[in-house]
C-alpha cells in the first residue's frame, strides 16, 4: 500500500530533482578528491620529519619530536579556526552575491593569520626555556627538544597559513582547490628534498628537519596565496572598507569550535607522553611517535571528506 504521505509529492518534479541531486554529488566529488588528497599530504610533513629523523637523528630524536607535537598543533589549529571561519562565510556571502564583503572577509583573514601566527612564535620563544621540563620531557631529550622548536618558530605563520589558504581555495572553485592540492604537493617534495640536503648531507640533525618542513610550508602557502593575487576570480583581498571589524570577530567566532576541536588531540598526547615517559622512557615515546602518524592519517581524511561539503552547504545557503 502505497503511503497517503506520497501524494503530496510532485512527481513531475522527480527528473528535475534527480539531476539537480547528481549535480551535487558532481561538485561534492570534484571538491573532495583533491580535499582528501591535500589533507594525505599535508601529513606527510610530520611523516617525513619523522622518517629522516629517525634515520639520523635516532629513537631520541623521535622522541624528542614527539614531545614537541602538541605544540606544533597550535599553528595547526590556528589554521583551523581562521581558514574554517573565512571559507564559510566567504562561501555564504558569494551565495548572497556580496562578492565584496567576501573579499573583506578574506583580506581580514590574512592580518588574522599575520597576527596569530607571528603571537605564537614570540609566545614559543619566550617561554622555550621552561617548556621542555612542562611536557614532561627528560632531560637526554631536553636539547633535542629546543633546538627543534627554536627553528621552527619563525615558519609559524607559514605553518598557521597552510591549511587555511588551502581552505579558501575551495570556496573559490573546484579548479582553485585542484591548485591547492599542487601547491601542497611542490611542499612535500620540497619538504623531501631538503630533509636530505639539510640531514642527510650536511648533519644538521634537528635543525635540519625544523627548517626543511618550515622552508617547505612556507612554499606551499606563498604560492596559494599568490593564487588568490593573481588568478582568483572572487576570492581575493579587498583592503577597501576594512573598518568593518565586525567580520573578523565573526570569523574567529564561526572558527572557534574548530580551534578547540583541533586542540583537543594535543591534550591527549601531552597525557599520553607524560605516561609513557614515566613508565617506557625515551623507547616508549618514539614508539608512540610512529603510532601517532597513523593515527594522523586516517583521522585527516575523515576530516577532509566532510569539510568538503562545506563550500556547498554554505554557497546554497547564502543563496
Amino acid at each position: 500500500m502505497i503511503p497517503s504521505s506520497w501524494s503530496l509529492i510532485d512527481v513531475d518534479g522527480f527528473v528535475p530533482l534527480i539531476f539537480r541531486l547528481s549535480q551535487l554529488t558532481r561538485q561534492y566529488i570534484a571538491l573532495a578528491i583533491p580535499t582528501v588528497l591535500a589533507a594525505l599530504v599535508y601529513t606527510t610533513y610530520s611523516i617525513i620529519d619523522g622518517i629522516f629523523i629517525g634515520r639520523y637523528v635516532g629513537a631520541d630524536g623521535l622522541a624528542a619530536l614527539n614531545l614537541a607535537v602538541p605544540l606544533l598543533y597550535v599553528p595547526y589549529a590556528i589554521s583551523m579556526m581562521v581558514g574554517v571561519g573565512a571559507a564559510t562565510l566567504i562561501a555564504r556571502m558569494l551565495g548572497e552575491r556580496q562578492r565584496e564583503d567576501a573579499q573583506r572577509v578574506f583580506a581580514w583573514a590574512i592580518l588574522a593569520i599575520v597576527g596569530l601566527g607571528l603571537t605564537f612564535t614570540v609566545v614559543l620563544l619566550v617561554t622555550l626555556p621552561v617548556l621542555p621540563a612542562l611536557l614532561g620531557a627528560p632531560a637526554s631529550l631536553q636539547g633535542l627538544f629546543s633546538e627543534f622548536l627554536l627553528n621552527y618558530a619563525p615558519f609559524a605563520v607559514f605553518a598557521s597559513a597552510l591549511y587555511a589558504f588551502e581552505l579558501t581555495l575551495r570556496a573559490e572553485g573546484p579548479a582553485a582547490a585542484r591548485f591547492g592540492l599542487l601547491a601542497m604537493c611542490v611542499g612535500a617534495v620540497a619538504n623531501v628534498a631538503l630533509d636530505f640536503l639539510f640531514m642527510a648531507h650536511w648533519g644538521w640533525g634537528m635543525q635540519g628537519a625544523a627548517l626543511a618542513t618550515g622552508i617547505a610550508m612556507m612554499a606551499s602557502s606563498s604560492t596559494m596565496l599568490a593564487y588568490h593575487f593573481r588568478y582568483a576570480r572572487q576570492v581575493r583581498p579587498l583592503w577597501r572598507g576594512m573598518m568593518q571589524i565586525r567580520c573578523l570577530g565573526l570569523m574567529l567566532y564561526n572558527g572557534s569550535s574548530e580551534f578547540l576541536a583541533a586542540l583537543a588531540p594535543a591534550v591527549v598526547v601531552i597525557a599520553f607522553n607524560r605516561v609513557i615517559a614515566f613508565h617506557m622512557g625515551e623507547a616508549g615515546l618514539a614508539a608512540y611517535a610512529v603510532l601517532e602518524y597513523i593515527t594522523l592519517a586516517a583521522s585527516v581524511v575523515m576530516i577532509a571528506l566532510v569539510q568538503s561539503m562545506q563550500p556547498l552547504v554554505s554557497f546554497h545557503r547564502g543563496a
